[in-house]
């Protein structure tokens, strides 16, 4: 099942979705070691799951045969997307023929099964100053000299960071418009995690990035922006590289890591620094095509806009007519 999920499904998502789901294969091929035949997959053996998933006692090993770096005491949220998958995966299997026309799954196994969830989920956000502290230091950890600009994208545009990592020379149309008077850059839908594809007008600082990344990596076309720097076929920085940049980063700044945060921090900043901006603009900007998962997950509730609801309300009136 998950070998033909692989190569029908996950073979086909966008970004860095197909190493998370082979990720996420190899991690329940290991924990389903002993079921076999996944029809037999029941709530007891759901619940050893999570039992040895929060205990850091499952092992999954790589294409490479080598132990997956899972983390010793996964949150439920971890563990709940990892059910999620095996849910994603089980309902796919449900609508999937065999060579004799039945269904490789008749029913899922997982429906009704109660995933766990944080109460209270770490989302942190990451604020101006904590940028300007991480900015100072980000180009003395990264030999390219690239992280720097690399940060002000990622404040900049609110964008994913897997979006910014993938950047290729020719996403920078340069020209002024009226639309868009420092130029425009695009989001390919084959870098950003939910397919969004689109042109947006370039800030006066976001440029300032692009213009500082180009005199140091003055590239042409189809060549990335962030060259992985040991790739000989020049592919573009993984997210894994940007963030080992982003954790040295802090470490030359004395700053705590963010538990939960990494770039995403940065995206909740720039989603609620933009409340007072219509939710629609925003989510179109910064690659969002749920409005729920805009305001719910990455905007925050911030001391400013709380204020201004409280102190600033517009009064109701009666509607008067003149008669």
């Amino acid at each position: 099942m998950f070998a033909r999920y692989e190569r029908d499904v996950s073979a086909h998502k966008k970004g860095a979705q197909p190493n998370e789901d082979r990720r996420r294969i190899a991690l329940w091929t290991a924990a389903l070691r002993e079921v076999r035949d996944v029809r037999a997959i029941d709530t007891p053996t759901l619940d050893r799951f999570v039992r040895d998933r929060r205990a850091g006692r499952v092992v999954a090993l790589g294409d490479d045969g080598e132990p997956l770096k899972l983390k010793k005491k996964p949150s439920d949220t971890t563990i709940g997307a990892d059910l999620v998958f095996l849910n994603s995966v089980l309902n796919w299997a449900c609508k999937v023929r065999t060579p004799d026309g039945g269904r490789l799954m008749t029913d899922n196994p997982l429906r009704g099964y109660p995933i766990p969830q944080s109460k209270n989920p770490r989302r942190p956000v990451a604020s101006y100053d904590r940028y300007l502290a991480i900015r100072k230091h980000a180009d003395a950890v990264d030999p390219q000299r690239l992280f720097g600009a690399f940060m002000d994208l990622i404040e900049a545009l609110g964008w994913r960071v897997s979006a910014v990592c993938g950047l290729l020379a020719s996403d920078i149309d340069l020209i002024a418009s009226p639309q868009a008077p420092h130029g425009r850059i695009l989001k390919r839908a084959e870098t950003d995690k939910e397919g969004v594809e689109m042109w947006v007008p370039l800030s006066e600082a976001a440029r300032a990035a692009i213009d500082a990344v180009l005199r140091v990596n003055p590239v042409l076309g189809s060549r990335a922006l962030f060259p992985a720097p040991k790739s000989r076929q020049k592919r573009p920085w993984s997210r894994y590289h940007a963030r080992d940049l982003l954790e040295r980063a802090e470490d030359r700044a004395e700053l705590p890591h963010l538990e939960g945060g990494d770039f995403h921090a940065y995206r909740r900043a720039w989603a609620t620094s933009r409340k007072h901006l219509p939710a629609a603009d925003v989510a179109h900007a910064g690659g969002w095509r749920d409005l729920r998962s805009l305001e719910r997950s990455y905007q925050r509730v911030d001391d400013e806009t709380l204020l201004a609801v409280v102190t600033e309300p517009r009064k109701l009136r009666d509607v008067k007519t003149n008669t």
